[in-house]
């Protein structure tokens, strides 16, 4: 048996706040100044360091240091590593589809925005289990969102194809869940090409 033979549809996705769950409560990114956002963005992009801030400001005009500092985190460890992943498959062949889950908890005063593991009581549709609500508020809104995300991973575990196009190098088609989902062809390039080069 061939190793293309075990090869199955994959549905792959993050969060686009992963890393507020771990840096939200860090003092040193909640005191973290342009400095020091500077020498950690220089760990990453090197020379590039000012533009790569630069590009990540364009995304989120009110964000801190510490939270553009975490949004490059999100997608050293989430994000491009789940893209590469998408595309090298798509590249080969294999049935590939991205997601992005951008929805984001009021809990907290919304500090956590679209963290780690808040996309985990969509998927299974569990909102009403105890302590979840702690998580993600009680609003109306999270109960239509739940339907659409669990029904699409749902609908991928029992036929393979989620619902909406594969992911391809030319369109990188995604489905960003949220309390109005949609496909994007590309969501933000800009961010993505600086990872790129």
């Amino acid at each position: 048996r061939s190793i293309s033979s075990l090869v199955v549809p994959l549905l792959i996705g993050t969060t686009k706040d992963e890393m507020l769950l771990f840096t939200m409560l860090d003092p040193r990114f909640q005191s973290m100044d342009e400095n020091e956002l500077e020498r950690q963005a220089r760990l990453r992009f090197g020379a590039r360091a000012r533009e790569a801030i630069a590009v990540y400001r364009q995304h989120r005009p009110e964000a801190t240091p510490g939270a553009i500092a975490s949004a490059i985190g999100t997608d050293e460890a989430f994000r491009v590593p789940a893209r590469r992943l998408a595309e090298e498959r798509a590249r080969r062949g294999h049935a590939t589809w991205m997601h992005w889950f951008t929805w984001e908890t009021p809990q907290f005063g919304g500090v956590l925005r679209s963290c780690h593991a808040l996309d985990i009581p969509f998927v299974f549709h569990n909102l009403d289990r105890n302590g979840v609500s702690a998580f993600t508020g009680e609003g109306a809104d999270r109960h239509s969102l739940a339907d659409s995300f669990s029904s699409a991973v749902s609908a991928f575990a029992r036929h393979g194809r989620p619902g909406w196009d594969a992911y391809t190098p030319e369109r990188r088609t995604t489905m960003r869940f949220d309390v109005e989902s949609r496909t994007i062809d590309d969501p933000e390039p800009a961010i993505r090409r600086l990872w790129e080069s």
